[in-house]
């Protein structure tokens, strides 16, 4: 993996990255989200995990957002 490129977009920037060139976004969601911070995470994994995955059931992504570490997004191309 040392020759991939990795690129850090939020919401706000992917979204607007995509509209200029012509797509628009069809669906989204947050996921893996760390309500239980470094280093507790690492102490008490199946408590992160089980939190992060009812958040996931519960379709609470968007409210719970600014704890999710991936945003994924589903674009059309419109043009």
């Amino acid at each position: 993996m040392k020759d991939v490129t990795h690129y850090r977009y939020g919401e706000h920037e992917l979204d607007l990255l995509m509209t200029k060139r012509g797509f628009d976004r069809v669906d989204h969601c947050f996921t893996n989200f760390h309500v239980i911070f470094h280093p507790f995470d690492n102490l008490i994994p199946s408590i992160y995990i089980h939190t992060s995955e009812a958040i996931d059931r519960n379709r609470l992504g968007t409210k719970y957002k600014h704890w999710g570490s991936n945003y994924i997004a589903l674009y059309r191309n419109v043009r």
